[in-house]
């Protein structure tokens, strides 16, 4: 008798595997902590009401929700790459160039810190673009830079889009520089900054590439911009 209960009893628990575990056939406690895999709950299983998305978050009474203020505080990219870059191009020589995600309600700003020398034997004249994806503009140095192994300018552009909607952009460009100056010497005057706009009606969002450029008026070397630092800033419309 006794075999044939035990039989019974392990058909019964064969069939109860074959039909899967409810949860009234686990004990209390059984399943820790360390029983479960690294990433086994997915943010799918979490029980919340709401849309988990990049702008959301779990509040503690289990709801997915925006933050107060429009999704925290921008996005920034940076550098200080104290980099050498030959710019003896009369076309665009990129400075920056990056990558970013563009959503509407967007202001991007590109900003950099850099000098430039001018030892090609010659004096020239370097003009100044920036650009987000199809959109750029461009100035010319309303001065030329004279050729001298120990003097240098120093430059900080700044580009500003506004993505106002799928179908307008708008781009302002500010670009000031020193005039050459001797090392340990200060700067022997100053050039008043440069301004330019444009717009574009195109649907710019999703990923672009932004840029900071500069072309010269003449290919000969030697031309060189350090590029000491620079920072692109994204910084989402609030609600």
């Amino acid at each position: 008798m006794k075999p044939l209960l035990g039989l019974i009893t392990l058909l019964l628990l064969l069939y109860a595997l074959a039909q899967g575990i409810t949860s009234n056939q686990i004990r209390d406690g059984a399943i820790t902590t360390s029983k479960l895999a690294n990433g086994a709950v997915t943010v799918a299983k979490i029980g919340a009401s709401g849309t988990p998305s990049s702008s959301t978050y779990l509040r503690g009474d289990g709801q997915w929700a925006t933050p107060s203020g429009g999704g925290g505080g921008p996005t920034i990219y940076s550098n200080a790459p104290n980099q050498d870059i030959a710019i003896n191009s009369t076309t665009d020589v990129n400075l920056v160039s990056r990558s970013i995600a563009v959503a509407v309600g967007d202001t991007i700003i590109v900003e950099a810190w850099y000098t430039t020398i001018n030892n090609s034997g010659a004096t020239v004249t370097w003009t100044y673009g920036c650009g987000l994806g199809s959109l750029s503009v461009a100035i010319a140095d309303s001065t030329t830079q004279a050729a001298g192994a120990g003097n240098r300018a120093v430059h900080y552009r700044r580009c500003v889009f506004s993505v106002s909607s799928t179908s307008l952009t708008r781009l302002a460009l500010e670009n000031y520089r020193s005039a050459p100056g001797a090392a340990n010497t200060g700067l022997t005057g100053a050039q008043a900054g440069r301004y330019a706009w444009q717009n574009l009606g195109s649907n710019l969002t999703g990923t672009q590439t932004v840029n900071l450029s500069i072309r010269s008026s003449s290919a000969t070397a030697t031309q060189t911009a350090t590029l000491e630092s620079w920072r692109i800033t994204v910084q989402s419309a609030n609600p």
